[in-house]
């Protein structure tokens, strides 16, 4: 629920094995679960407007969605791990495989939504912005939870229309599967 008393809608689902768990560095596997107040739409969401939780098993139960809140439709995803070549001198083929990992993932191709990973900002950089809002943490020890692009299939719309949500949480907290001090960020062209 948002402070206004407003329901927040799903954006995500995710069922997570042991290997996408530890890929993403997080505790256990389960079901990572994901809401924010897309009504109200925040440019800087704390959990008065975002929720997130990981069950420790499965369940599946059928819900209506409040009307006070917007219904996205199921898209599904895979995992796809990628490790990029290190910068500095490439070695044979290394330039190769750089290019062709970065025509992949081009930011400007939309949709550009995924769990984990590394931000391709709109923007600034939002670390610094994320240890603004909570200052306990250092801007260098926030992690990437979940990019969603806006996206007309399942009916996502960032900012203007053209935008990204962002949703962030410290390192620490992501090893622990803890969601107390999670961040959304919006970012728009």
């Amino acid at each position: 629920m948002a402070d206004d008393g407003r329901s927040l809608s799903l954006l995500a689902q995710f069922e997570l094995d042991a290997q996408t768990a530890a890929v993403l560095e997080l505790p256990r596997a389960g079901l990572l679960t994901i809401f924010y107040d897309s009504v109200g739409a925040p440019w800087l969401a704390r959990q008065d407007a975002l929720h997130v939780e990981l069950f420790a098993e499965s369940v599946t139960t059928t819900v209506s969605t409040p009307d006070d809140c917007d219904r996205f439709d199921e898209v599904g995803v895979a995992l796809s791990e990628a490790e990029l070549p290190r910068l500095g001198v490439p070695a044979p083929g290394g330039i190769e495989t750089f290019c062709a990992v970065q025509e992949a993932l081009d930011p400007r191709q939309a949709p550009l939504s995924f769990l984990g990973g590394h931000a391709f900002p709109l923007q600034e950089p939002m670390e610094d912005v994320c240890a603004e809002v909570e200052p306990s943490v250092l801007a260098a020890d926030w992690r990437l939870l979940l990019q969603l692009d806006t996206d007309r299939g399942p009916g996502f719309s960032w900012g203007s229309g053209s935008g990204r949500l962002y949703v962030w949480l410290p390192h620490e907290d992501l090893r622990r599967g803890v969601f107390d001090r999670v961040v959304a960020i919006v970012q728009d062209t």
